[in-house]
């Protein structure tokens, strides 16, 4: 038996993975239960003169990255367009990588911007209220007040009438967004393996 090694001997695998534990994957906002492990490592020619075919194995591990299935699908798919499909390294020069942080799912940052969006509207109705107990205690209420008036329950309902649908617009929009990804990784996914 004879063994062989050369730097441009290598060998490819995808395996998936359906661990039961929520992935957190780069460059997707859906945490899954299911991914698809690519490794590449070095490799060395086995020739037995006894066997009919060589045989090929795995000497060193070089990387490995998971990806979502739609994120496989895409990888597959798309070639030759852009820089390429994110992925997640999980080991690189011998060592794990520690996952990525929990992403910011867009859902959560549009409902931050909605908070905000709010919490100035709440100010804006705070003033309107305090500035309309200044004027009913007042002995008689000028132009000038009337006008301060107007101009600030203008500014309460030009916001509301702006703001509040595009905010909601782009919600809805991050909503059907995150669940084209969870129905396409749910699409994209091989079948599990029989138990």
């Amino acid at each position: 038996m004879k063994e062989t090694s050369n730097p441009a001997y290598g060998m490819i695998s995808a395996i998936y993975n359906n661990n039961g534990s929520r992935s957190r994957l780069f460059g997707t906002a859906v945490p899954g239960y299911n991914c698809i492990r690519i490794v590449i490592s070095a490799a060395a020619l086995v020739e037995d003169d006894s066997a009919i075919v060589n045989c090929v194995r795995e000497t060193k591990r070089l990387i490995s990255v998971d990806v979502s299935p739609l994120q496989f699908a895409q990888f597959m798919t798309t070639s030759n367009r852009g820089s390429g499909v994110p992925c997640t390294i999980t080991w690189l020069d011998g060592h794990s990588i520690d996952p990525p942080p929990d992403p910011t799912i867009p859902r959560e940052r549009v409902a931050a911007e909605f908070r905000e969006k709010m919490a100035k509207i709440k100010e804006q109705c705070a003033n309107f209220v305090a500035e309309a107990k200044l004027m009913h205690q007042k002995a008689s209420i000028n132009k000038s007040d009337r006008d301060t008036f107007v101009h600030l329950a203008e500014d309460i309902v030009r916001t509301v009438t702006s703001k509040l649908p595009y905010i909601t617009d782009k919600f809805a929009e991050t909503v059907d967004a995150m669940l084209a990804e969870i129905e396409a990784n749910k699409s994209c996914a091989p079948p599990a393996p029989p138990i």
